[in-house]
């Protein structure tokens, strides 16, 4: 009768009848806009707090894009396609091919065989203490260009087959994102010509009488890709990418820690697990309750928002010594989940 119950809660969990993640697309839409509205009156010198601000917002697109991956964003299936596409497009990510790479990434019985693997146990195989430290800041940029191969125009993210329906799918959303970098790229450049950064520039440059006809066109290459730079590439490969790496060195990595000390955990796939965090760490690190990581890995179906009513399902059916769910949970919070992994004495082969 307890595992009846237990189902049907699970039936009626995956009951997706809420807006809520639109709402907060919108919202961090409306950021967006007063970042590079920042961008445009602001002097450079604020560009010391606009651009980690503009990381901020840029991860929670991100994270937006996993919950259109998983159809939970919103109940309109057409509309979550729709975010989901042309919000990862705005991140650089190709969206049909981030779904492969993502749920090659669920399916995953141990990290051998995880695609999201090079992120957590790179870290792991690392010594305790400075050196797992450094690995785990200076390894974005090797993230960086793995997530490029798996995610990006091409899309390499997964062994499997893929068919020709997904392939046309793959290449239009690459032809999307490549669309979107050099519209972001034109609208950084007016942004900042408008605000008068790059005024001097043409005063630093001297090419010389012979070259003048080449003056206009290289200076507007330059100033392209350094609003480029400035207002897209930078907050999003040191600020996006860092959070998100921080948060899976955490969901899984963490984890394999937690597990191999739990005699009584018995999960059959990768571990994950639940993090309690401070409401400031929930708003930087855990948009869409992504603290609840571990009930999302068990039951990927149910939208974001009933996750915590998920955790607390999944914890009245931990009573079993086995722990078949593979549930696990710290407190604590994210900072301090962080600093268990750099000082854990074991270094993984």
């Amino acid at each position: 009768m307890q595992q009846q119950t237990f189902q049907e809660s699970l039936k009626e969990l995956r009951q997706n009848d809420s807006n809520q993640g639109l709402w907060i697309v919108g919202l961090f839409g409306f950021l967006l806009l007063c970042a590079l509205v920042g961008y445009w009156r602001l002097s450079w010198m604020h560009w010391i707090w606009l651009m980690p601000v503009m990381g901020w917002i840029q991860y929670y697109i991100v994270i937006s894009g996993h919950e259109a991956v998983h159809r939970t964003l919103c109940p309109n299936q057409r509309f979550n396609e729709l975010v989901g596409v042309l919000g990862q497009a705005m991140v650089g990510v190709n969206f049909t091919a981030y779904r492969l790479q993502h749920i090659d990434h669920h399916r995953a019985p141990t990290f051998e065989t995880d695609p999201d693997a090079h992120i957590y146990m790179g870290v792991l195989r690392q010594r305790s203490g400075m050196r797992r430290l450094l690995w785990l800041t200076l390894g974005t940029i090797v993230e960086i260009l793995i997530k490029i191969r798996q995610k990006g125009i091409e899309g390499y993210g997964t062994e499997r087959q893929i068919k020709p329906e997904i392939q046309r799918k793959m290449r239009r959303d690459s032809l999307l994102v490549i669309g979107m970098q050099l519209c972001i790229m034109l609208t950084g450049w007016m942004l900042l010509m408008q605000n008068g950064v790059f005024g001097d520039l043409w005063m630093m440059v001297d090419f010389g009488v012979q070259a003048e006809r080449w003056h206009t066109l290289l200076l507007m290459v330059v100033e392209l890709v350094l609003s480029y730079a400035i207002v897209w590439t930078i907050p999003l490969f040191f600020v996006t990418v860092f959070l998100n790496r921080c948060r899976i060195v955490i969901e899984h990595g963490l984890a394999l820690m937690l597990a191999e000390d739990n005699p009584d955990f018995a999960g059959l796939r990768i571990p994950t697990v639940e993090v309690v965090p401070t409401r400031v760490e929930g708003w930087i690190f855990a948009p869409f309750s992504f603290n609840y990581h571990c009930s999302h890995h068990a039951f990927m179906a149910i939208p974001h928002y009933k996750l915590a009513d998920l955790n607390a399902l999944m914890r009245t059916q931990i009573q079993d010594k086995q722990n078949k769910l593979g549930f696990l949970q710290i407190e604590g919070g994210y900072l301090q989940a962080l600093l268990k992994i750099i000082q854990h004495p074991r270094v993984w082969e």
